[in-house]
Parts: C-alpha cells; sequence; structure tokens
C-alpha cells in the first residue's frame, strides 16, 4: 500500500472541466413576443438567433427551438421551419419541422421542438438562427393575442468528447 503527502493542490487554470459527454455551456435567447409574418416562399429570418463559442473543437452542439402558436391564415397553407449555421441553411435536415393547416377553419395554431446535433469543428463563435417561409397565404412565427401566448427559445448546449 502507497501513502501519498501533499502539501498544497493548485488547479490547472488553463484545462478546464472536459469530462466526454458532459454539459460544457449552454447559451440561449428568447424571441422578440412579437408576429413575425411572412407572405415569402423562400426562407426569412424570424429575428431569433443565438451565437455560442465553443471551448472545443471536437464537441458536439445540440441546437434546441421549442415555441408554440404559430399561425397559418388558411386551410392548405404549410409553415417550414429552418436551421440556419452561420447564415447557411447547413442543418444535417433541410427542414426542422412543418405545421400544416388541414382544418375547415383559418386558423391553425401548431406547437412544436426540434433538436439537431452538429459538429462544433472549431473554436470560433459560431452563430444559428431559425428562419421560415409559407407555402402560399400569410404564416406568423410567434402569433401573439390572447393569454396563451408562448415565447420561443433557441438554445445551444455544448457537449464535450
Amino acid at each position: 500500500m502507497s501513502t501519498l503527502y501533499v502539501d498544497n493542490l493548485q488547479p490547472n487554470l488553463g484545462s478546464g472541466v472536459h469530462i466526454p459527454n458532459h454539459v460544457v455551456q449552454t447559451v440561449y435567447n428568447y424571441g422578440t413576443g412579437g408576429d413575425v409574418a411572412t407572405t415569402s416562399t423562400t426562407a426569412v429570418s424570424t429575428g431569433l438567433s443565438v451565437t455560442i463559442t465553443p471551448k472545443y473543437a471536437n464537441s458536439v452542439l445540440k441546437v434546441s427551438l421549442m415555441g408554440g402558436r404559430n399561425y397559418n391564415n388558411s386551410s392548405g397553407v404549410q409553415m417550414d421551419i429552418y436551421l440556419y449555421r452561420d447564415g447557411v441553411n447547413n442543418a444535417a435536415h433541410t427542414r426542422w419541422t412543418s405545421v400544416y393547416n388541414n382544418a375547415a377553419s383559418s386558423i391553425h395554431y401548431g406547437a412544436w421542438s426540434c433538436v439537431e446535433f452538429v459538429s462544433a469543428n472549431s473554436t470560433s463563435a459560431t452563430t444559428f438562427e431559425v428562419y421560415f417561409r409559407t407555402s402560399s397565404g400569410t404564416s406568423y412565427f410567434n402569433q401573439t393575442g390572447g393569454t396563451t401566448d408562448v415565447q420561443p427559445v433557441l438554445y445551444v448546449e455544448e457537449i464535450a468528447q
């Protein structure tokens, strides 16, 4: 049996904690709390974005979006929500989610959540932004009014590898 005697322990301040599969940091941002409308069939920004500067280039970034009360103004309208990274739609999937109105009425509200795992690939600042488009008519991201408004939240967790 060995005995270890230590007079003083000093942390290695430059290394930080890097435990595989643990969250290193989390950043988030809430939507503006107001209507963001589009009649565009090409994706446009919702104004909801978050920037993270990964601590490790080999980390995985878990990008999550939660929200609700999205609105299509007529039957047969589909609203698509996209994740852009540094201004480019280069997520693993072309589209994150869709809210489709097939109801007989002219209004449809949809609640949703989306998750994407992407490689950090660097320790440079990276911005994720939510875009959306409509198939026709007008669609609203984070439509307001009434007492059940839900602010969307976009958050990114850096997960050590």
